[in-house]
């Protein structure tokens, strides 16, 4: 039943009805109906499909949902060589240095009048390779590969990396109108300019 109300509404997936949780939903409308349900059937259908949207954030298959106390990104961490040529870089896309370095590694803060903040790592070792080893050789290594910014107007944004020389190293273009670019810090990280549909 659950799953049939899940293909109904089309922001479920199909095998909702196979969730171990999914007995929640039924109990919600029988609750809502004190203890018995008595709605017409269409009145029912509507109810039942309100009760599985009413639990779904908090019911994932029926496993509860996990830190939920999570609220967003507090800030990137990028290791680099040298930072007054990165505070450089960095300032021309509108960073603004905070602070460092500070800490043991140590760290350098730099933040955008968006809220986009990065802590550069400052303790490249001399012998560590000059290319990116997540991004230049054949191995494909895990971790991050790149920072995402969203921007509001990619012709300015393009225009504006021109002025400054920084190239631009591929742009891809999606069916659906969204575009996303990137380009390479002087430590090689990659940053994606994402304008989105």
């Amino acid at each position: 039943m659950a799953g049939f109300y899940a293909r109904k509404l089309g922001n479920f997936p199909a095998t909702l009805e196979n969730a171990p949780g999914n007995k929640g939903a039924d109990q919600a409308v029988e609750n809502d109906a004190g203890g018995r349900c008595d709605q017409p059937d269409d009145d029912r259908e509507q109810l039942y499909a309100f009760a599985l949207i009413a639990l779904w954030p908090e019911r994932v298959y029926g496993e509860k949902r996990r830190m939920k106390e999570i609220t967003r990104i507090n800030h990137v961490g990028i290791r680099v060589r040298d930072l007054e040529v990165t505070r450089a870089f960095y300032e021309k896309l509108g960073f603004e240095f905070l602070e460092g370095p500070i800490g043991p590694e140590p760290v350098a803060v730099m933040e955008h009048p968006s809220g986009v903040n990065i802590n550069f790592i400052l303790n490249t070792s001399e012998d560590a390779a000059s290319e990116n080893l997540l991004m230049d050789v054949s191995t494909k290594h895990t971790g991050y590969t790149h920072i995402a910014l969203e921007i509001t107007d990619r012709l300015a944004v393009e225009r504006q990396l021109s002025e400054l020389g920084m190239p631009i190293t591929e742009t891809v273009e999606m069916p659906n109108g969204a575009v996303f670019f990137f380009i390479r810090d002087p430590d090689g990280n990659v940053i994606e300019f994402h304008k989105p549909a």
